[in-house]
This record gives structure tokens, C-alpha cells and sequence, in this order.
């Protein structure tokens, strides 16, 4: 399983991003803003994206349609799709994160635990590992951070982008 990334985007960077003509250069753009982003621009998923984005949204690993949970991960738009090397990337307007960052602070344990407990029930059970405690934990830390990484989007009137290499 990829490490999944996502990042606090300005304005200017945002612009810059989405004026860019064709996947390949939106590739190497955040491939540079990796290298060149300040540590609380970034919020690192570690393996948990895949599992965190399932249990926010219908179950499915795709962009979804029904915000504002569903939107948390991946975002709300895709910037690129490689299927051959897996690589992903999706966008999130600033205009857009203070909803999610409300409904992500509405979480609770209770209701991600049944979430991810569905899990085994999607396309997840022919690939995913064991839906054990353990995982289930690291979910929910992932869910934590993210919860204070979209107070810091909120704060900076930041755009989100997502993006994970296959």
C-alpha cells in the first residue's frame, strides 16, 4: 500500500496548480512542492488514507459525490489519474475545507467504528488486509490529526490537494 500526502495550498499556488495543461506537469509540481513545503503544510496519512477515505464516504476508493465527509481525503475534483503507476491526486477548493473541517470535528469513535466495520463488505475485502483493533486505531490517529491538520487549512484559507504515488 502508497503512502498518502496531502497538502495546504495558498492562493497563488492553487492558481498555479490548476493552470497547468496536462497530468505530467501537475505531477512534477507536486513532486517539487514535497521538496519544498514547510512541515505544517503537510499532513502525512501514512497507510491509513485508503481505509480512512472508505470509512468517510460510501465505502468506494474513488472521488465521491456526496460532501462534505466523502470530500475529506481525496478531495472534491481530480487533478490526475495514472492508472498504470496508480499515482492519484485530487483537490479540494478553500472555499470548501471549512465544511468538511466542521463535519470532520463531528467524527466520533463510535460511528467510525461501525464505518470501518463495513469495510469488509466493499471491494476493500478482496485486497485489504485483516479489519483488526489495531488498524482500526490507526485509523482513528489518522482521523485526529487530520482533524487538526484541517483547523490549520481553515485557519490559512488554504485550498487542499491529495496525492498518493502507487
Amino acid at each position: 500500500m502508497s503512502l498518502g500526502v496531502a497538502f495546504a495550498l495558498t492562493a497563488e499556488q492553487t492558481e498555479e496548480l490548476l493552470a497547468l495543461s496536462d497530468d505530467e506537469l501537475r505531477d512534477s509540481w507536486l513532486q517539487d512542492l514535497e521538496v519544498d513545503v514547510d512541515d505544517s503544510a503537510w499532513f502525512q496519512y501514512d497507510k491509513a488514507w485508503d481505509e480512512l477515505h472508505r470509512c468517510l464516504g460510501d465505502g468506494e476508493l474513488v472521488i465521491q459525490e456526496a460532501p462534505p465527509l466523502a470530500h475529506a481525503v481525496f478531495g472534491s475534483q481530480p487533478l490526475m489519474r495514472d492508472e498504470d503507476s496508480a499515482t492519484f491526486a485530487g483537490y479540494l477548493p478553500a472555499a470548501d475545507v471549512p465544511t468538511v473541517a466542521a463535519r470532520l470535528r463531528d467524527v466520533d469513535r463510535s460511528w467510525l467504528r461501525a464505518r470501518f466495520d463495513a469495510l469488509g463488505r466493499t471491494d476493500y475485502a478482496a485486497y485489504g488486509g485483516p479489519l483488526d483493533d489495531a488498524l482500526f486505531e490507526h485509523v482513528w490517529a489518522c482521523l485526529e490529526r487530520l482533524r487538526e491538520f484541517y483547523a490549520r487549512l481553515v485557519e490559512g484559507q488554504a485550498a487542499l490537494v491529495f496525492s498518493v504515488d502507487g
